[in-house]
């Protein structure tokens, strides 16, 4: 497992290259809404199977290039309705294929909605740790604990 910050021209070139090939992914954003019109997208985090993690920075990058990789992924999120929303407004992305793990569980039987940390430990029977969920996401630089738990 990696994790590779994606803040550079170069950097999210190599991601689109990545990503291109991936059948699928596990997707998650960071945004602010209070007081925007459109919630501000602060950060994107991407997973393969293999289990790399790329924390793309549109703070740093346009993200944008990344719709056209992503087209033919299959797309997982959990309560991804607002991640759903960013993709297509910063990366021109409506997708394929998705899932929401979130609505997913709620079809199982799973109470609706319910948050990743509390349905991981009953589906994969591990804990997710979520500490940093109400951090500053427009704060730079990031801090090594946003990056390790986001």
């Amino acid at each position: 497992m990696t994790i590779t910050i994606v803040d550079s021209p170069s950097a999210l070139h190599t991601l689109r290259t990545q990503l291109a090939s991936e059948k699928i992914i596990a997707l998650d954003t960071e945004f602010h809404s209070e007081n925007r019109y459109f919630p501000e997208l602060m950060l994107m985090q991407i997973a393969n199977l293999d289990g790399d993690v790329w924390i793309v920075d549109p703070k740093k990058i346009n993200p944008e290039p990344l719709g056209a990789a992503l087209r033919n992924t299959t797309i997982i999120t959990h309560g991804g309705r607002e991640d759903v929303r960013i993709l297509y407004r910063e990366l021109g992305l409506t997708p394929k294929r998705f899932f929401d793990t979130q609505i997913g569980a709620g079809l199982l039987g799973y109470r609706f909605p319910m948050g990743l940390a509390d349905l991981a430990p009953l589906i994969i029977e591990k804990d997710v740790s979520k500490g940093e969920t109400l951090t500053d996401w427009s704060f730079r630089p990031l801090k090594t604990k946003q990056i390790e738990r986001s």
